[in-house]
């Protein structure tokens, strides 16, 4: 009688079908570990992308929206100094007692002891001076020679409030100046553009037939375009009543 082969089952196979299930297992969880990984990286690769687009377009309008407002206050001004020069013959803080050549202008150099001038400004005491800094002087001075003539006044009431101001730099003093001759205060306003610098006024009597008003632009540095090359670059984004 032929004896019966015996052929184990697998569960009897020193439990290396289990091993071999167990490492498949472990396997395919190693994968679905893997792409998981992988594409929380895409997701954070195209967030991060979208982000700095979304960063960069809004940056951009921001700066379009405050040129525009800068724009929008230099013209009002340009326009109350053609009323000036209309009313008056003249343009605002010219010496006209100064007959030297060439003839007196107002420069970038304008300051606080030519704005507290009889000659060059207003003829008066500010009332507090440690609180005052000269690169305000040349539109504090032009505001109120255009804020004390008829035509011009209602013209400058149109530029935005919000860039306006007579506070010192301590961000508290309300800066007021009192008139030597008639004892009369006027609080001393200028105009900033949409970057919080103050605009900036000057006339070259013997080379220009009107007032260049400007803005230090985005970068908030004037700059100059007769300077060096570092000077010519500050000065591209400026913004003027000549462009």
């Amino acid at each position: 009688m032929k004896s019966k082969e015996y052929h184990p089952t697998p569960s009897f196979v020193g439990g290396e079908l289990k091993e071999a299930a167990v490492l498949i297992k472990m396997k395919n969880r190693t994968k679905q570990s893997g792409l998981t990984i992988i594409e929380i990286l895409v997701v954070v690769a195209v967030i991060a992308i979208l982000v700095t687009i979304t960063v960069g377009i809004t940056s951009r309008v921001d700066t379009a929206i405050k040129e525009r407002k800068t724009r929008a206050a230099i013209d009002l001004l340009a326009t109350a100094l053609e009323k000036y020069y209309q009313f008056h013959k003249e343009f605002p803080l010219i010496d006209k007692t100064d007959t030297t050549v060439p003839l007196p202008f107002v420069d970038k150099n304008y300051n606080t002891t030519k704005l507290k001038s009889s000659s060059e400004g207003i003829d008066g005491s500010i009332n507090d001076e440690s609180v005052h800094e000269d690169e305000y002087a040349s539109l504090e001075g032009l505001y109120h020679c255009l804020s004390r003539t008829p035509n011009c006044r209602d013209i400058i009431e149109k530029i935005d409030h919000g860039l306006k101001t007579n506070k010192g730099n301590d961000g508290t003093t309300l800066l007021v100046i009192t008139n030597n001759v008639t004892n009369i205060d006027y609080p001393l306003f200028r105009v900033n553009d949409a970057w919080k610098i103050p605009l900036r006024y000057t006339y070259n009597k013997a080379n220009d037939s009107f007032p260049l008003i400007e803005s230090a632009g985005p970068d908030k540095v004037f700059g100059d375009l007769l300077g060096t090359a570092q000077e010519k670059a500050d000065a591209e984004d400026n913004i003027t009543s000549r462009k």
